[in-house]
């Protein structure tokens, strides 16, 4: 920031402009699941990062799924990646393994990935896993 002297002498303090958010022109993208019945992905920009709604069961069933909308969403080199789980009845093993992979690759690129309002009992499983610690959880 700057000072600036006002014709009446006293200072005003001018901030500096900010930069445009990374993804100011997209709101959302639709993501095609294997069995969108039971599973669903909502893929939204959010100035620098992207969030993927998840709902439904992330089961063996989905992981495939989710894991390509994943990679989709780090190919696009966001700030973070945020898994927003409020709306996910169910995760089994199969689905927490697709998490960590997500959750390594998204490390690797520099993104950082976080989990946003996950339940009960899918942090009962983070728990039960010994993984818990290793994410950050909103």
């Amino acid at each position: 920031m700057s000072t600036l002297r006002r014709s009446s002498g006293r200072s005003a303090t001018v901030a500096r402009p900010r930069p445009a958010p990374r993804f100011a022109n997209r709101r959302t993208r639709t993501w095609p699941c294997p069995s969108p019945a039971r599973f669903s992905i909502l893929y939204m920009y959010d100035l620098h990062d992207i969030v993927l709604q998840l709902s439904g069961d992330l089961d063996e069933v989905n992981t495939s799924g989710f894991g390509r909308c994943a990679d989709a969403a780090i190919a696009e080199d966001p700030r973070r990646l945020i898994v927003e789980m409020s709306a996910l009845d169910t995760v089994d093993r199969p689905g927490l393994d697709a998490i960590l992979r997500a959750r390594d690759r998204a490390t690797r690129a520099g993104v950082d990935f976080i989990l946003d309002s996950p339940n009960g009992g899918i942090l009962a499983l983070l728990d039960h896993s010994g993984v818990r610690e290793s994410f950050f959880i909103r």
